[in-house]
């Protein structure tokens, strides 16, 4: 499956909104079997602009999470903690 670059784009713009790639695909008209085949493959451009909307959202929720606790916001402290808790689960040492 190949998407010229205003598909691409559009594709970053729907996983940046948090959309799933199956909405992804009904909403620009795709085939959903193909497309989801194509957001699993890594080395894919649409998997590669999927991950990068999405990612970039992520990132930003995660410094407003951390502006808020910074601030003294006593829930986004505790999910704080609990993301600092576990983000060396994976990491071997």
């Amino acid at each position: 499956m190949v998407l010229n670059d205003d598909e691409l784009a559009a594709v970053y713009e729907f996983a940046y909104r948090l959309f799933e790639p199956k909405e992804i695909a009904l909403a620009m008209g795709f085939e959903v079997e193909d497309f989801c085949l194509e957001c699993q493959i890594q080395s894919s451009p649409i998997s590669k602009k999927f991950y990068e909307g999405r990612m970039q959202q992520v990132a930003e929720i995660r410094e407003q999470m951390i502006k808020a606790a910074k601030n003294g916001s006593n829930p986004a402290q505790e999910m704080l903690l609990d993301m600092l808790n576990h983000a060396c689960d994976d990491i071997v040492i």
